[in-house]
Parts: structure tokens; C-alpha cells; sequence
């Protein structure tokens, strides 16, 4: 193709009109939402098969409430484990855990604070993550007992 008709290609050739672009950007993001929540499932029944092989009793898995959600809550002697569960298909971005930082621990506190009120729990709670990682046809779990531990949120005094 002379060099005339390639610019005239890229430049005045007719585009996709923006609806179709808007439509077809919206089915990529329902794809790749989708294909998440399929691997999430999977890390979570991988999981729940390493928390039972343990001695855990599950109570719950993707336990929700209003705005509240918990991947997997486990009971083990007089503890209730609060599990959140973290998967992926490669270490190019670190481990899963890592992704596990304030807003997250917050909100999973805030979610276990809801479950045993509604509950009534009088069991020690306890936060634990588990890490998956599938590459190369092996999968890692990395079970974190007690990973972090619930902040207090409480206002400072004024300063008057």
C-alpha cells in the first residue's frame, strides 16, 4: 500500500461512532469483573479445603450483611476466625497479602463487628488471611493466623 493511502487510512478511514465504543468498554469491564469473581470463588473453595484440613470448622462463606461482607468466617477451639482470602495467577505484583492494607482491614473489621453482634458471638475473634498463588500448574497457600488486629477508632479532644 503506498504511503498516500496508509495516512489516508489512519486519519479520514470511518471510526466506531462513541456509543459503540461506550457499549463495547462496558462488556470488556463485565468480562474482566466476572473473570475476578470466578478466580475469587475458586481461592475461596481452595481456602475452605485448607481451613478444614486444619481442624477449622467453616461457618459462613461470603458472608454478607448490607454492606458487609467476609470471605470465610471458621471456628477453631474457642476462636472465631474472621478469613479473608486473597488470590492470584502470577507474583508479578507481589504477594496477595500485601493487598490487605487499612481501608481493607477496616472495612473487614467493621464486617466482623456487624456478624457478631447480629450473632451474639461471646468467642474470641481472630483475622487471619490467606494468600493463593496459582502459577505454572502449582498452587501456594500462605495461611497468615492473626494477621493484623482490630484498630479502635475513637475522635481526638479538641485542642481548646
Amino acid at each position: 500500500m503506498p504511503w498516500n493511502d496508509r495516512v489516508y487510512a489512519a486519519f479520514y478511514a470511518p471510526q466506531a461512532s462513541p456509543v459503540c465504543s461506550v457499549k463495547h468498554s462496558f462488556v470488556l469491564k463485565m468480562q474482566i469483573k466476572q473473570q475476578n469473581k470466578t478466580k475469587g470463588n475458586w481461592g475461596e473453595e481452595r481456602a475452605a479445603e485448607h481451613l478444614m484440613s486444619k481442624g477449622y470448622r467453616i461457618v459462613a462463606k461470603q458472608w454478607k450483611s448490607l454492606r458487609f461482607e467476609i470471605d470465610i468466617i471458621a471456628e477453631k477451639g474457642n476462636e472465631i476466625v474472621f478469613v479473608e482470602v486473597k488470590t492470584r495467577f502470577s507474583e508479578d505484583y507481589g504477594q496477595p497479602w500485601e493487598a490487605v492494607k487499612g481501608d481493607k482491614r477496616r472495612k473487614i473489621c467493621n464486617s466482623a463487628d456487624q456478624y457478631i453482634r447480629m450473632h451474639q458471638c461471646d468467642q474470641e475473634p481472630r483475622f487471619d488471611i490467606i494468600s493463593i498463588v496459582h502459577s505454572n500448574h502449582t498452587t501456594k497457600i500462605t495461611h497468615l493466623e492473626s494477621a493484623f488486629r482490630p484498630t479502635l477508632w475513637y475522635p481526638l479532644p479538641s485542642r481548646n
